[in-house]
């Protein structure tokens, strides 16, 4: 029995990027070195990715021969009519994390909630390059869309870093994981539908 805990939870930079196409979103996470450590599937039916609602994202282990392993984390959306509630699950249905946003608000705004911190807050404005995650004014997490620190040929693809504080517990870590992931799914959901009411 394998033991070793999963990479995407024991390293502080992850960088995450965003392959899109027609059909779907594909995401895979490597560390600060170029080396695949998680991989992320979006699940669906095409309607409803369409629409981007009701939709999950499933985010699972990467060994270190390339092979996808366990679950790590689910992210869900489920359809509502009056907003988006993220939820970020545990491989056994345990919710971590939370963010919901108001689908008719002139404002952007994100209300989160993660288990194990209090007074998480967005600094800096998700919409923008750069923002961090905070707890009562600390840092825990940075998100940088200007991150040029990763090593190997994936250039022309959406990709930013998150860095994360070191001291975070492993569980607290994984909800940090899977709150900074919703912010971008609710930032580009946004940047998608302002390009479409403009067009």
């Amino acid at each position: 029995m394998n033991t070793q805990k999963p990479r995407l939870l024991t390293t502080d930079t992850l960088v995450v990027q965003e392959t899109r196409n027609v059909m779907r979103s594909e995401y895979s996470i490597f560390d600060d070195n170029g080396t695949e450590i998680a991989q992320i599937t979006q699940a669906g039916s095409l309607g409803r990715r369409m629409l981007g609602i009701g939709v999950k994202y499933d985010i699972f282990d990467v060994d270190e021969d390339g092979k996808e392993g366990d679950k790590l984390l689910t992210i869900t959306d489920p359809a509502n009519v009056f907003g988006d509630t993220y939820k970020v699950l545990t491989p056994n249905g345990a919710q971590i994390a939370t963010a919901k946003t108001k689908r008719f608000s002139l404002k952007s705004r994100l209300t989160l909630s993660v288990k194990g911190l209090s007074d998480v807050d967005v600094d800096g404005g998700f919409r923008g390059k750069n923002y961090a995650l905070t707890s009562k004014g600390r840092p825990i997490a940075t998100i940088d869309r200007k991150y040029r620190g990763l090593k190997g040929a994936i250039t022309g693809k959406d990709t930013y870093a998150l860095h994360l504080e070191p001291n975070l517990n492993e569980e607290t870590r994984a909800a940090v994981i899977g709150t900074a992931l919703v912010i971008d799914i609710v930032r580009r959901k946004n940047d998608e539908a302002v390009a479409v009411s403009v067009s």
